[in-house]
């Protein structure tokens, strides 16, 4: 049977629906969870570039906008990680109320390209258990 369950979480019900699931699993094997999310920093970036035309004239020097980047990076990334962070908080509740283990993993880059190389890692892990709507 599998060791770990790998669960990629956004707090829907799809999402919610992959976790149970999951958790069945692991308690039949005596696995654990892998809770994972993936958010994309990198693409707000390359948005906030093109749009760094339209700023008013004293944010177009070269200085003022390398200053104006590296702010908008690190406000991006902090709060594409607390929002991460908080879906898997909820994950972590219900893992915890039923007894079975949960590691935490957040990842920045392209949601399914991140998904798969995750997916294909490791013996004895199930690949991916995913909530979707057919609708």
């Amino acid at each position: 049977m599998y060791s770990e369950v790998f669960v990629p979480v956004d707090n829907s019900d799809h999402s919610h629906w992959a976790v149970d699931r999951a958790i069945e699993i692991c308690k039949s094997s005596g696995g654990s969870i892998v809770g994972n999310h993936v958010y994309a920093a990198r693409l707000h970036d390359v948005r906030f570039r093109q749009l760094e035309t339209g700023l008013p004239a004293q944010f177009q020097t070269a200085q003022e906008i390398k200053r104006q980047r590296k702010v908008h990076d690190k406000l991006i990334e902090k709060g594409l990680q607390l929002i991460s962070d908080s879906f898997l908080d909820q994950t972590a509740k219900i893992c915890s109320k039923a007894g079975v283990p949960l590691t935490r993993q957040l990842l920045e880059g392209i949601n399914y390209e991140e998904i798969i190389r995750e997916a294909n890692k490791g013996a004895g892990r199930l690949p991916s258990l995913i909530g979707f709507d057919p609708n």
